[in-house]
């Protein structure tokens, strides 16, 4: 790279660096309090300016989010040992690391690439090329609830490679354009677990935006609701693929999986350790799943669901632990590598630093939640759902496409989160929906590199022309929309 442009890269991360600390370390004294925020407010707003500023930016991920908390007992807001208690105390935190690690064993395992040999070698695939576009979406979607970044892009671009040339299919045929956007949607699947990062950072932030109401976010309703859409969107976009596109599926009747190179050398059947691991994850998972709709009158209910959706991970980490394979001394799951090697202090501070940034706009006493109401009141405040829903869907997923969706959840959420809980306590709906719905559509990004990293490896592919994205990919765009806004709808009411 020329030395020029690192230079001006230098001098523009310093530039975004020294503009977001400055935001968090002098607003407050600058800026006079407006529109009924505190002094403390002011400071604290200037904090969130601040951290949003290096987030969006390309400022230092882990020294913005501890620079925001450090400043959070800077100015005040939080005691030492009080925001030590608060950020690393915090379920989300505690996820993020034991969860962290359980997901880690089972991707090291190998055993995502059973599952998804098992799939695509079924009996329903056999001579049904739409069975088996659907079966190959859905199979991405699977194991990438486990597996994310390069690794589920690499498996599965390289699985349509080796499709392709068995197929018969020639390299620029419409079949690979479009079946590399449906792997790249299906890889979504990432976002499943509530208590998986990056996701978690933003139930952390959104849980604390709805205390002030007396309401919770409900982490069921977002695996639901996250599985609901992408993988009947998936169902629809394969269908699609056939009926609107006009793509040829023929080819795929001749499909075998066995000859498929990516996976001869996969088994045919999970081994022992690999049967554990996943009997140990689903484990997790069921309760959780149980212990949310469990009423609360039946016996030693109190016992029964004391580990919650955090500390059930704990318990499963502690028993990997101290089991030890037999004849050895080892323990079952090489716990502290896993715990170590899952544990991204990046993201545990940014976890930190999401959470302070809900908990200053949802405090009442710093003014920062009514001054917000007050000045989006005339936009929201008279809107019905049906409304609502449409401006959430419409915004998130354009502006997602040019935006990070992790910043522009930090932004639209504390936003409307005040309207929809409102609209909650008069209307009967469930709030989690919509706010699940939000994040559903900021995850959709692949128009620009801007909008996720992950982009790049589909925009990054030949066969992916800007003149596809942009017309083809725009439609099935559109047609997310839709199908993502009735789904918020129906089960705004529903759940």
């Amino acid at each position: 790279m020329p030395t020029t442009v690192v230079k001006k890269k230098r001098s523009f991360y310093g530039l975004v660096m020294i503009l977001g600390a400055a935001f968090m370390l002098l607003f407050g004294y600058v800026i006079p309090p407006f529109g009924g925020i505190t002094d403390l407010g002011m400071k604290m707003l200037g904090v969130l300016i601040g951290l949003i500023i290096i987030t969006c930016f390309g400022g230092d991920l882990l020294g913005g989010s501890l620079l925001a908390l450090l400043c959070t007992v800077f100015h005040g807001y939080y005691t030492p040992s009080g925001l030590f208690e608060y950020w690393l105390g915090s379920n989300a935190t505690v996820q993020l690391i034991f969860c962290g690690a359980i997901c880690l064993a089972l991707r090291e395992s190998g055993a995502m690439d059973v599952v998804a040999k098992k799939m695509l070698g079924s009996r329903l695939c056999k001579g049904r090329p739409l069975a088996t576009l659907i079966v190959l979406f859905s199979a991405t979607y699977v194991v990438g609830i486990f597996i994310n970044g390069a690794p589920i892009y690499i498996l599965f671009f390289t699985l349509l490679e080796s499709i392709r040339d068995i197929c018969g299919y020639d390299k620029k045929d419409p079949f690979i354009r479009f079946t590399l956007l449906g792997i790249y949607l299906g890889a979504l699947g990432t976002f499943f677990f509530a208590w998986k990062a990056p996701q978690n950072i933003t139930i952390a932030l959104i849980e604390t935006l709805m205390e002030p109401y007396g309401m919770h976010f409900s982490s069921g309703v977002w695996m639901f609701i996250q599985a609901f859409s992408l993988v009947g969107f998936n169902i629809i976009y394969a269908v699609m693929m056939k009926t609107v596109f006009k793509v040829n599926l023929q080819p795929l009747s001749n499909l075998d999986i066995n000859k498929v190179e990516s996976m001869k050398d996969v088994s045919n059947k999970f081994n022992r350790d690999q049967k554990i691991i996943i009997a140990i994850m689903l484990a997790c998972v069921a309760y959780i799943m149980i212990t949310t709709v469990l009423p609360s009158t039946i016996p030693y209910y109190d016992k029964i669901t004391c580990f919650g959706s955090t500390w059930i991970w704990v318990l499963a980490c502690m028993g990997c632990a101290c089991v030890r394979r037999k004849g050895t001394r080892q323990s079952y799951l090489p716990m502290g590598k896993l715990l170590s090697n899952a544990s991204t202090w990046g993201l545990i501070a940014l976890v930190g630093a999401l959470m302070m940034l809900g908990q200053v706009t949802s405090d009442e006493s710093l003014g920062i939640r009514g001054w917000l109401i007050n000045v989006l009141s005339p936009l929201f405040g008279n809107m019905n759902l049906f409304a609502l829903m449409a401006v959430v869907v419409i915004f998130t997923t354009l502006v997602t496409n040019i935006c990070n969706g992790l910043v522009l959840t930090m932004a639209v959420c504390p936003v409307i989160t005040p309207f929809v809980c409102e609209m909650a306590a008069t209307s009967g709906i469930n709030p989690s929906v919509i706010l699940t719905v939000v994040n559903c559509c900021a995850n959709v990004a692949y128009l620009t590199v801007a909008g996720s990293v992950n982009a790049a490896y589909l925009l990054g592919r030949e066969e992916i022309t800007q003149k596809f994205i942009w017309t083809k990919g725009v439609i099935v765009l559109c047609a997310y929309m839709v199908f993502q806004y009735a789904v918020g709808m129906v089960f705004s009411y529903v759940l």
